[in-house]
């Protein structure tokens, strides 16, 4: 019996690290939204109590992504907490735009798919969506692609991904290669999503 759970457990641990992993191709990209519900839940019971409840119920249940998005920019469970409180107004009114990054995921396919034509070698990670302390709308890392929602409109999400998934690709060029490819890299794939995109932002400041 033992043998039994220790194969289940197995295969659980693998295909969680399976599914974290890079792909190469666009239609396997993963995006993950757990970061930003488990935010929403800690906020909600700010007028329940006084104690801060943001490591217990969103910061420990983190994922790679929110881990990632530590250093310098959520920083701690007290630095969040005390952002929340002086700009709680703020975070009530980017509630409701945080609750459909997740219907941009085909926009950013189409961007991924148009990578994919122009650098056969890209990569996606994983794309995590999570709320920060208003000082960063997003970034890439080794764990992925990390979008500070509170920031970022949901009409640029598939902008914002691209432009993050941009900077993932560049850092994978070998330091040798690196200035050249590089800068061609930016300035084709950039031209290339912008013209993709155009037309659905128009009149609006990126």
């Amino acid at each position: 019996m033992k043998s039994f759970f220790s194969l289940v457990a197995l295969t659980l641990l693998s295909t969680t690290q399976l599914l974290s992993q890079k792909v190469s191709m666009p239609i396997n990209s993963a995006f993950y939204d757990s970061d930003m519900k488990n935010f929403w839940v800690a906020f909600d019971m700010l007028n329940k109590d006084c104690k801060n409840p943001f490591h217990e119920f969103y910061i420990a249940k983190g994922t790679k992504g929110l881990e990632s998005f530590m250093a310098g920019r959520i920083v701690n469970a007290d630095s969040l907490f005390n952002t929340v409180l002086r700009r709680k107004d703020d975070y009530e009114k980017a509630r409701t735009k945080t609750e459909n990054m997740l219907e941009k995921k085909l926009e950013c396919l189409q961007a991924y798919k148009k990578l994919k034509e122009l650098y056969r070698n890209a990569i996606f990670p994983p794309v995590y969506f999570l709320i920060g302390r208003y000082n960063s709308g997003g970034h890439s890392s080794r764990a992925g692609i990390v979008i500070g929602a509170e920031m970022v409109d949901s009409a640029f999400i598939p902008f914002l991904v691209s432009h993050e998934l941009i900077h993932y690709q560049q850092k994978k060029i070998p330091k040798k290669n690196s200035i050249f490819y590089r800068h061609a890299l930016t300035k084709e794939v950039q031209i290339s999503l912008l013209n993709l995109f155009q037309g659905k932002v128009q009149g609006k400041k990126l």
